[in-house]
């Protein structure tokens, strides 16, 4: 137990494959220099609508998940589709059967980014108003990982004979 053999440990989704909001031929990266092609998890709300709004699609009328040929609106459907846990297909029948244009359906998606964010950013918000908080937090962790890795070290070192 102490030396596994590593095992990968893929996504098995299309999550890994989120694009750029505004080159969707690229992936989404925070590295991006642009700030308006990635989605943060602290951005406000008025920012993840500008970003949504301004997100690059195309020119076609309707709304079809398309990858190949249609890499802009199929990264908002794929984002939209994770953030409801439905598949892109499922979301492409519901925009379909109601009707929905993509000024809509930004504005759909922006809502789920609101609704899925705003927590995380909350949180991460009153844990940065305390410091002593996250200071106590990583005290605590160092602790219980010393005490793991002593514990370990010991057990390897008996393992190849050193005592």
């Amino acid at each position: 137990p102490y030396f596994p053999r590593p095992k990968a440990i893929l996504p098995d989704n299309n999550n890994a494959r989120v694009r750029s909001l505004r080159n969707p031929e690229k992936k989404m990266s925070k590295s991006d220099l642009d700030q308006k092609s990635c989605i943060y998890i602290n951005d406000s709300p008025d920012l993840l609508r500008e970003k949504v709004k301004k997100s690059v699609t195309d020119t076609v009328k309707e709304i079809r998940y398309d990858p190949e040929n249609r890499p802009g609106v199929a990264n908002l459907m794929l984002i939209f589709s994770s953030l409801t846990n439905q598949t892109p297909e499922e979301v492409e029948q519901h925009i379909i059967s109601n009707g929905i244009n993509k000024v809509v359906f930004k504005d759909m998606v922006t809502e789920a980014l609101v609704e899925h964010l705003g927590p995380i950013r909350s949180e991460m918000d009153r844990l940065l108003a305390e410091p002593g908080y996250l200071d106590e937090a990583l005290e605590h962790g160092r602790k219980s990982a010393h005490e793991i890795a002593s514990e370990t070290i010991r057990d390897v070192k008996k393992l190849i004979g050193f005592h």
